[in-house]
């Protein structure tokens, strides 16, 4: 396919039907939303990016609505330095994990300690924490037990991550807007 397959809407990344399954998409300048989107990489096969003649200068000042990371963007990331420690690095406070997604904890906060955050506190609900503390070794834990009261938490949190497997309910919307506030 020509920068995207017949049937997917680029923007908007809705497939019909009869939406073309390409084995390759040669995709023109730049990406677009739907390039990346995982329902749709069946459809695209092999993303090929190819050049049309546009300077770079044709780009400025338009903001990038989708982009992809790449070896560039990954030697952006500071290095941690040799005699860091976990302090050093960065505090997160982590609220996750529910009842039945206790894996969305443990994934969310081994990609927080992977990419740099030193210092992992995971706020969870106790019925969880045997789950989640075997699998995330390297976090401490905190507990909300029914109160809504998240002040006493978030003092010297570098970082603040809410959501990962918490679940839908006015209790994670109160809490989200007391951790806001």
């Amino acid at each position: 396919s020509l920068d995207i397959p017949s049937g997917i809407g680029c923007d908007s990344g809705e497939i019909s039907p009869n939406a073309v399954m390409a084995d390759f998409t040669i995709v023109f300048d730049s990406l677009k939303p739907a390039h990346l989107l995982s329902k749709i990489i069946p459809n695209m096969g092999r993303i090929i990016r190819a050049s049309i003649g546009i300077p770079h200068s044709a780009h400025d000042g338009i903001e990038e609505l989708v982009s992809q990371i790449d070896e560039s963007i990954v030697e952006k990331i500071p290095q941690k330095p040799i005699d860091a420690h976990k302090t050093s690095t960065g505090r997160l406070l982590n609220f996750a994990g529910s009842f039945g997604m206790a894996g969305a904890a443990i994934l969310s906060g081994m990609g927080a300690l992977r990419s740099g955050a030193g210092y992992l506190v995971t706020v969870c609900p106790r019925d969880v924490y045997p789950i989640i503390a075997t699998n995330l070794i390297q976090s401490t834990f905190k507990f909300l037990d029914g109160s809504m009261d998240v002040r006493p938490l978030l003092g010297g949190a570098s970082a603040v991550a809410v959501g990962c497997g918490m679940g839908q309910g006015e209790n994670q919307r109160t809490l989200l807007k007391n951790i806001l506030t």
